[in-house]
């Protein structure tokens, strides 16, 4: 084969290979697949809530997470071809709500915790005013 011939046959060769690469890379389950993004916990096939723009729940769902961050939440399918967690956790037949902060609050107790001990149920009367009768208008603790 002459010089000119070989440099295009080259090039064609070269073409081949890169384009037959990426048809391989493509296929799920490929060796040659890009990897997967390392995550230390993927909660998976939940019913997800999610708190998007969308309101969207995701039957099947699952969350990643990186750290103390939330890395993606999508359907489960989606998440494990993108993730490799080292923890995964199965929460079929269970809600998973990411990002729920809980924001009710037991701060009163902190107070409250040494009210009337000395005395018989009088902490459980202190509780009472505080909070099914705080701030009402009839509450003798409120009232002038």
């Amino acid at each position: 084969m002459t010089k000119r011939r070989a440099v295009p046959a080259l090039f064609f060769s070269l073409t081949l290979i890169v384009l037959m690469r990426s048809v391989v890379a493509s296929q799920p389950g490929s060796v040659v697949a890009k990897a997967l993004t390392p995550v230390d916990i993927l909660i998976t096939g939940g019913t997800l809530i999610t708190m998007d723009e969308d309101r969207r729940v995701l039957e099947n769902g699952a969350v990643a997470i990186a750290g103390d961050r939330i890395a993606a939440v999508g359907p489960a399918a989606d998440l494990q071809a993108r993730f490799r967690a080292t923890h995964v956790i199965d929460a079929a037949r269970k809600v998973v709500m990411p990002g729920l902060i809980d924001g009710h609050g037991h701060a009163g107790h902190g107070l409250l915790k040494s009210l009337g001990t000395d005395m018989p149920g009088e902490w459980y009367r202190a509780c009472e005013l505080v909070y099914a009768l705080g701030g009402r208008p009839s509450n003798p603790m409120t009232a002038s």
